[in-house]
């Protein structure tokens, strides 16, 4: 009786993980996706997202790339 129980436990608990993995991994795909889309509409340089999104891409980028984004954002967006 206790291999049994114990089989369905692990068959449980592998599929209540994968439901929770999987919704993670969506929310990521599309926090990503709508950080590329908002890049590309806006020529490389992140406009809307919070601010975190545009610390990542500053330490992603590096300081010098950023400091041209940010350059150019404030001659379009002043």
């Amino acid at each position: 009786m206790a291999p049994i129980l114990y089989l369905a436990v692990f068959f449980i608990t592998i599929i209540i993980s994968n439901i929770f993995l999987g919704l993670f991994d969506e929310a990521v795909i599309s926090t990503l996706h709508c950080m590329a889309m908002d890049m590309e509409l806006n020529e490389g340089r992140p406009k809307y997202g919070p601010p975190n999104f545009h610390i990542k891409i500053k330490e992603i980028l590096g300081e010098e790339k950023w400091k041209e984004i940010e350059a150019e954002r404030y001659v379009y967006y002043p």
